[in-house]
C-alpha cells in the first residue's frame, strides 16, 4: 500500500472515530445506515414482483430495503428525538403509515424512471414498483395503475392522520409531539422533492420512454421491436449468405493474411476428433463450474471487517504490496470457504437474507466447491516467505479445532462452560484474524516484533458476543440470518450458556431438547426461551461482558501504539466505534 494511502485511511479514520465522538444517537445512526445498505443489496439481487402476493405484503418488503428504519434513526437524531421504550413502542404504527406514504410518493413519481433504469440494466420483465406490481397483476395502463396508487396514497394518508389523534389522545409529550412533526415534515420534504426533482423529469423522446396509456404487453413489445430493429442491420451487414455471422469465426487477415493459419486450425481440429477420447491429451479443467457456488457466496455483501483489518495492521508493518494482495487474496479465500462449510454444518439455509449456498447448489457441489479454495488459497500463501505455509497450516489447524468443538457440544447438546466458549471462539472466529496478524508480522519491514495477535482476539471475542447478542435482540439481524437461527442451530451462545447455568437452566435444557427432536423450535418455544434468558438477565450480563472487553481493547490498543511509536492507529479504532454497542443500540433492538 502506497505511503500517501496509509495516510490518507488514518485521517478518514481519525475524523470517523471524532465524528462519533461516543454519540449513541450518531452511532446508532451509523449502524443503522450499514445494515440499510446490506439490505438493500440483497433485496435488489433477489427481488422480483412475483415475490409478493399483495400491494401490502410489497410495503412491508421495502420498509426495509427502501431504508425507512435508517431515515427513522437520522430523524431522531438530527431533531435531537429522545423516547422512552413505551413512546418508542407506541408510535411505531405511526412510523410504517409515514414509510409507506413516502414509498408511494416515490414510486408516483419514478414511474418512468424505474422502466428506464430497469431496461437500461437490461433487467427482464417489470420493475419492482407499486405502479408495476398493480399493472402486472391487474392487466392495466400506467395511468391506471398511477390512479390506484394515488388512492392507496390518500387512504394511507387519512389514516396517518388518524393514528396522530390516537397516539395524542394516549400520549402528547413535548418528544411525541417533535416525532410527529418530524414525520409531517419528512412527508412534506419528500412529495416537493420527487415531485419537483430533475431526476425524474425525463424527456419524453428518450427511447423506450413509457406513455401514460402502456400496458405491460405494450412495454414489451416496445423493448423487442427496438431490439430487432437495431440487430438485423448488424446481421445483415456481417452476416454471410444465411446473414448470420457466426459467434467464433475469424475474419481473414485477423491472424494472419493468407489460408495457411485456417488450413492448420482445420487439420489440427480433425486431428482431435480423429484421437478417441480415452487417448487423447486434454487440456486442464477450467473453474467455472467448481466456483460456482463460491462465486455466488462471495456476491453476498460481507462486512469488510477483514479488509479494514489488513489496512490497519499495515499501517504499522509497511508489508510490500504484492505480498500484502496475496495474503488478503489467501484469508478471502478461506473465509468464504468457511462460510460455506459453516452454512452446512450448522444447517442454516439463510445467509446474509439470501438462500445459503448448498441451498441453491447442493451440498455436495458447495463442499466441493469450498474445498476447491484451500488449494487456490494455498497457492496464494506459497507467493511468501517459507515462514508462511506455516503459519497459514497452524491456524487452520487450530480454526477446524475451534470448529469441531462447537459441534460436538451442539450434536451431543452438552453445555459449554463460559472458558471453553471462548476456547471455541477463538479457534473459529479468532482464527482468521490470528492468521492475518501472524503472516503480515514475518511479511513486515517495519515493527517486526510488534504482535497484535491478542489484540485481534480480544476483538473477535467482543465481535462474536455481540453476534451472539444481537442474534437474539435485533430485528434487523433476524432478517437476514433468519429468525432466532442460534436457537434453531442448537448452538450454545453465551447468552444461553449464562441462562442455563441459573435457577431455570432445567428448563431450558427441556426446550433444547424438544429442538432437537423437532429440528427447530416452534415461535412459541422461542419466546418462552427469550422470556427465561430476560429472568435470568443473561443479556444484561452479556452487556456487562462486552463492556469489559472494550475496556481492555482500549488498554491493549493503546499499548502497541506507545510500542510502534506513539502514533494512534486510527483504523482499528475506528473499527472499535463501528462495532461499539451503544445504549441507544440495546434500546433500538428490544424494541
Amino acid at each position: 500500500m502506497k505511503a500517501g494511502h496509509r495516510a490518507l485511511k488514518q485521517i478518514k479514520s481519525k475524523i470517523w472515530v471524532n465524528l462519533l465522538g461516543g454519540e449513541d444517537g450518531l452511532i446508532e445512526s451509523v449502524n443503522s445506515f450499514e445494515t440499510w445498505g446490506g439490505d438493500a443489496v440483497d433485496c435488489e439481487s433477489s427481488d422480483k414482483l412475483e415475490n409478493y402476493k399483495d400491494l401490502n405484503e410489497y410495503l412491508l418488503a421495502r420498509y426495509v430495503s427502501g431504508g425507512v428504519g435508517f431515515w427513522n434513526k437520522i430523524m431522531f437524531y438530527t431533531m435531537d428525538i429522545k423516547l422512552s421504550d413505551q413512546e418508542t413502542e407506541l408510535i411505531k404504527p405511526l412510523l410504517q403509515l409515514a414509510g409507506n406514504i413516502t414509498l408511494l410518493i416515490n414510486d408516483y413519481f419514478s414511474v418512468e424512471k424505474e422502466w428506464l433504469a430497469h431496461r437500461g440494466n437490461l433487467k427482464s420483465g417489470l420493475p419492482v414498483s407499486s405502479i408495476y406490481f398493480i399493472m402486472d397483476r391487474e392487466d392495466v395502463a400506467i395511468s391506471e395503475a398511477k390512479e390506484a396508487v394515488k388512492q392507496k396514497l390518500i387512504k394511507t394518508q387519512y389514516e396517518f392522520v388518524e393514528k396522530c389523534e390516537e397516539i395524542f389522545e394516549v400520549n402528547s409529550s413535548h418528544e411525541i409531539k417533535k416525532a410527529v412533526a418530524g414525520y409531517q415534515h419528512l412527508i412534506s420534504g419528500v412529495a416537493v422533492w420527487t415531485k419537483f426533482n430533475n431526476r425524474y423529469r425525463i424527456d419524453p423522446s428518450t427511447p423506450f420512454y413509457p406513455q401514460p396509456g402502456h400496458t405491460k404487453a405494450d412495454l414489451y413489445r416496445m423493448v423487442n421491436k427496438n431490439c430487432l430493429e437495431t440487430e438485423r442491420p448488424n446481421e445483415i451487414t456481417n452476416g454471410g449468405k444465411s446473414g448470420l455471422k457466426r459467434k467464433n469465426s475469424v475474419p481473414r487477415g485477423e491472424h494472419g493474411n493468407d489460408d495457411d493459419s485456417v488450413k492448420r486450425q482445420k487439420v489440427t481440429s480433425q486431428e482431435q476428433l480423429d484421437i478417441a477420447p480415452w487417448l487423447a491429451k486434454f487440456p486442464q479443467l477450467k473453474e467455472e463450474i467448481v466456483l460456482e457456488p463460491t462465486q455466488y457466496i462471495s456476491s453476498i455483501p460481507g462486512k469488510r471487517v477483514r479488509k479494514a483489518t489488513i489496512d490497519a495492521l499495515d499501517y504499522w508493518y509497511r508489508v510490500p504490496q504484492s505480498s500484502l494482495d496475496a495474503i488478503q487474496s489467501a484469508i478471502d479465500l478461506l473465509h468464504t470457504s468457511s462460510l460455506i462449510i459453516d452454512d452446512i454444518e450448522d444447517g442454516s439455509p439463510i445467509r446474509r437474507g439470501i438462500p445459503a449456498a448448498h441451498m441453491v447448489f447442493g451440498v455436495p457441489q458447495a463442499i466441493n466447491s469450498a474445498n476447491h479454495l484451500f488449494g487456490k488459497s494455498a497457492s496464494e500463501i506459497l507467493k511468501l516467505s517459507p515462514a508462511a505455509i506455516k503459519i497459514w497450516a497452524e491456524e487452520l489447524h487450530h480454526i477446524h479445532m475451534g470448529q469441531g468443538l462447537d459441534l460436538f457440544h451442539t450434536f451431543h447438546g452438552k453445555l459449554p462452560t463460559e472458558r471453553e466458549y471462548f476456547e471455541m471462539s477463538d479457534g473459529k472466529t479468532g482464527g482468521l484474524f490470528r492468521m492475518l496478524c501472524r503472516l503480515m508480522q514475518t511479511e513486515a519491514t517495519q515493527n517486526r516484533n510488534l504482535n497484535a495477535e491478542h489484540l485481534f482476539v480480544l476483538i473477535t471475542r467482543h465481535y462474536q458476543l455481540r453476534d451472539d447478542y444481537f442474534n437474539l435482540y435485533s430485528t434487523a439481524y433476524n432478517l437476514q440470518k433468519g429468525s432466532l437461527s442460534d436457537l434453531d442451530e442448537g448452538k450454545f451462545s453465551f447468552i444461553l450458556i449464562h441462562a442455563m447455568n441459573q435457577s431455570k437452566g432445567q428448563k431450558l435444557q427441556s426446550l433444547l431438547q424438544q429442538r432437537a427432536r423437532q429440528g427447530s423450535l416452534l415461535a412459541e418455544q422461542k419466546n418462552l426461551v427469550m422470556t427465561i434468558m430476560d429472568q435470568t438477565k443473561s443479556g444484561e450480563y452479556t452487556l456487562q461482558v462486552i463492556k469489559q472487553l472494550e475496556e481492555e481493547i482500549e488498554r491493549h490498543l493503546a499499548k502497541l501504539e506507545e510500542s510502534a511509536g506513539g502514533e494512534k492507529n486510527w483504523i482499528i479504532r475506528a473499527i472499535m466505534a463501528r462495532m461499539k454497542v451503544s445504549e441507544a443500540a440495546v434500546r433500538s433492538s428490544k424494541a
